[in-house]
């Protein structure tokens, strides 16, 4: 009999110690799943807000060309204040975009790029107005017409591809999520 007991003993125990296993691991699978939720959200939302940035430094570029073109046409300061609120925000955008965190590294050289053209976009309107003080509206005029299109167009071209990079980041977050989702689901 103590041998019929150990037996049944011994197939108890390894009975139990699996099913503690499989307790274990759904526990373990369950906490990383919502682990995981948590992260794909926190991406998303990061990525929602990449994109919200993007879209008003697009914006405040449109505008400060043609505010900046209408003080150089006109020669006269009414647009200015247009001018300079159209800098503060794409600079307050820019910095928005530079404080977020944590960001992976492709984010963070393309967030490095745009400030880098935003700056060469705020440098051109700061020469063209000098040069508008120095030598006349018309010589400042040719000027913007002569650069300002394609420095515009190089810093919205970054701002883009910031905003499908957030976007792509963030798709990738959540097609890898329903994958995850779909095995657990398969193994239990």
């Amino acid at each position: 009999m103590d041998f019929e007991t150990a037996e049944d003993s011994a197939i108890v125990k390894g009975a139990a110690a699996v099913a503690a296993v499989i307790i274990c691991a759904v526990l373990c699978l369950g906490f990383a799943l919502d682990s995981s939720i948590g992260e794909i959200s926190g991406s998303v939302r990061r990525g929602f807000i990449v994109v919200e940035h993007v879209d008003r430094i697009i914006d405040e570029l449109d505008q400060l060309a043609m505010a900046q073109r209408a003080l150089l046409t006109t020669g006269g300061d009414q647009f200015s204040e247009g001018v300079a609120e159209n800098v503060t925000e794409i600079i307050a955008q820019v910095s928005a975009l530079e404080q977020l965190t944590p960001l992976d590294p492709l984010q963070t050289r393309q967030i490095a790029k745009l400030a880098q053209s935003v700056n060469w976009v705020l440098n051109f309107v700061g020469t063209t107005n000098e040069l508008q003080r120095l030598c006349g509206s018309p010589a400042a005029l040719a000027l913007f017409d002569s650069d300002a299109h394609n420095s515009i167009l190089t810093a919205k071209l970054d701002a883009i591809q910031l905003g499908q990079l957030a976007t792509d980041r963030a798709l990738y977050r959540v097609r890898r999520q329903r994958r995850l989702r779909s095995a657990l689901e398969v193994l239990f």
